[in-house]
């Protein structure tokens, strides 16, 4: 690992990912711990693991009772927003709920991308564009917590956006990942599962019926995190005893 990717001594967070830096030099990250075919990292200690989610856990994932929860549905391969879904929660409460569609530029779409959340440039054709619509959703990305499941992606998804139409917001807060929190949680307890938006409904016994609305879809991460907060643990079990989840649609 490079200087340039630490945040510090003993964590950095790459392409989405955090890894940890274990006693013995090792850096551990625990979306990887079973797809990785290093024998050293199959072999760590469950007391070591232990120590070091503990130790690191409120540091990376904190509880906090104020946050947003987002979710971006894209046009094209290239990650023009067509939908974005806002869940506020203020102390603990959900006291907001947005659902906006954005038109892309050219108001362009991809087959693939439509097959997935069923947006079409007929829905778009008289919305806002994303850098008009942006001086109303900025609020919910400044100086707040703001929560995405599988974050990578919509982070990324906002600052290409920000970036195509020449937008400088330096006070955009970092996203926490729901995906990787559960991932986390799940490894410290030795238990290995993807932690896809449907899986946590399952394992919350949850509803994913309208999995890829964005609104559907950040109502479901703010209740993923508020029962993190909350200390509602999800039933792994749940995941395991269904046959119908599909990993290549599991994207976010």
């Amino acid at each position: 690992m490079s200087n340039s990717e630490q945040n510090n001594d003993s964590v950095i967070q790459k392409n989405g990912r955090i890894y940890m830096k274990l006693s013995d030099g090792r850096y551990w990250c625990p979306s990887r711990q079973f797809r990785d075919g290093s024998p050293t990292r199959r072999t760590l200690k469950n007391t070591e693991i232990n120590s070091q989610t503990s130790s690191r856990q409120s540091n990376f994932f904190p509880k906090q009772l104020t946050f947003n929860a987002v979710d971006f549905e894209t046009a094209t391969t290239d990650r023009f927003i067509c939908q974005v879904g806002i869940v506020s929660v203020k102390d603990g409460v959900i006291v907001e709920k947005v659902s906006m569609l954005i038109q892309p530029p050219g108001n362009r779409y991809d087959t693939n991308t439509i097959m997935v959340h069923h947006i079409t440039p007929k829905d778009t054709e008289n919305s806002m564009t994303f850098k008009e619509a942006w001086c109303d959703l900025k609020k919910y990305f400044q100086n707040t917590l703001v929560v995405a499941h599988n974050s990578a992606f919509d982070e990324d998804v906002l600052r290409k956006n920000l970036k195509y139409y020449g937008i400088l917001d330096s006070e955009i807060s970092p996203f926490l990942c729901t995906c990787q929190l559960y991932k986390h949680l799940a490894y410290s307890k030795g238990i290995d599962i993807k932690a896809g938006l449907k899986d946590l409904c399952l394992a919350f016994n949850l509803s994913y019926d309208n999995h890829h609305d964005a609104l559907f879809d950040s109502d479901c991460c703010a209740n993923f995190y508020l029962n993190y907060v909350n200390g509602i643990e999800p039933d792994y079990s749940l995941i395991e005893k269904n046959e119908t989840i599909h990993p290549q649609q599991e994207e976010r």
